[in-house]
């Protein structure tokens, strides 16, 4: 009865709490360590482990990024892969992983970026997506990307005016950031070819007017009027198309031949007036250079 009794009365040693099976962890090997990472029965047990991990091949396998050697992919849950991933961050902060060497080896762009955002060093996100050159998976991303901060810088490298302008669409009502960026970009775009289309306007009008002034009856103001539209056009500062610069030098060309024109008419149109006038004023100094030689004639005779 009383060895009943005392068998009766003995509580079972109740299970380690979290926190205990944590702190053993802590003072515990590596492969403890590991092995809670990979096959732990408790989640948070695991992550506490994961937390633990140096750079390797499981860590890298709990974060997605390979398979095992057997070709099987270790369990792990959406909230172990961040775990990991987040470890995998916390390295490259460190310096214990190389983050250009880490980019270099993972194939998978969408896992380098999810760790890149979960580093502390803000650079590191732009820096993963300096990787990619194809506008295509630029765009996608602006669009698709889980991540907010990812989706913006993705938007401010998308150059292509007719690319901006559709992801403008793609955006509008449903991402209020990417929008801002694409609609900044597209208004400076705007901006720009409302210039280029004012400067080509310019061009096109100083370009007319000389080709009129070519056209215009010579006066007295032509040649002045000709040198001030042609500086004008020289005090252009964009290089105009080689059309409108062929129409300019004719242009140029048959106002310099107006000119010509017109003081060749006008020289030989005063040629008959010269030589009369040149007649008129040596008849006028053949007279005034006669002598009175009747006045002294007639002395004589009454002598």
């Amino acid at each position: 009865m009383k060895l009943f009794a005392r068998l009766i009365g003995k509580t079972p040693p109740s299970p380690p709490t979290l926190q205990e099976r944590i702190s053993i962890l802590n003072a515990g090997s590596a492969d403890l360590i590991l092995d809670a990472a990979l096959h732990a029965d408790d989640e948070s047990l695991r992550i506490a482990a994961i937390d633990k991990l140096p750079d390797g091949d499981a860590l890298r396998r709990l974060a997605g990024l390979s398979a095992t050697a057997e070709g099987t992919a270790i369990a792990s849950t959406a909230t172990l892969e961040r775990a990991a991933r987040t470890r995998l961050a916390q390295l490259i902060d460190e310096g214990s992983i190389d983050f250009a060497a880490f980019c270099d080896r993972v194939r998978d762009r969408a896992t380098i970026f999810a760790v890149a955002a979960l580093c502390k060093d803000t650079g590191r996100l732009p820096q993963a997506l300096a990787l990619i050159d194809d506008p295509a998976q630029l765009a996608q991303l602006a669009v698709e990307s889980p991540s907010s901060r990812l989706r913006q810088l993705a938007a401010e490298q998308v150059h292509d005016p007719a690319q901006l302008r559709q992801l403008l669409q793609l955006v509008r009502n449903k991402d209020k950031s990417v929008y801002k960026i694409l609609k900044q970009k597209c208004d400076a775009l705007n901006a720009e070819d409302r210039k280029a289309q004012e400067i080509k306007s310019d061009i096109e009008a100083r370009c007319a007017s000389l080709e009129r002034h070519s056209q215009r009856t010579y006066d007295s103001f032509y040649t002045a009027a000709f040198e001030h539209l042609k500086s004008r056009w020289h005090s252009l500062t964009t290089q105009p198309a080689a059309d409108i610069e062929q129409r300019v030098k004719q242009a140029s060309a048959g106002a310099r031949s107006a000119g010509r024109q017109r003081r060749g008419a006008r020289s030989r149109s005063s040629a008959p007036a010269a030589r009369a006038r040149g007649g008129r004023s040596g008849g006028r100094r053949a007279v005034r250079g006669r002598s009175p030689i009747a006045g002294s004639g007639g002395g004589d005779s009454r002598g």
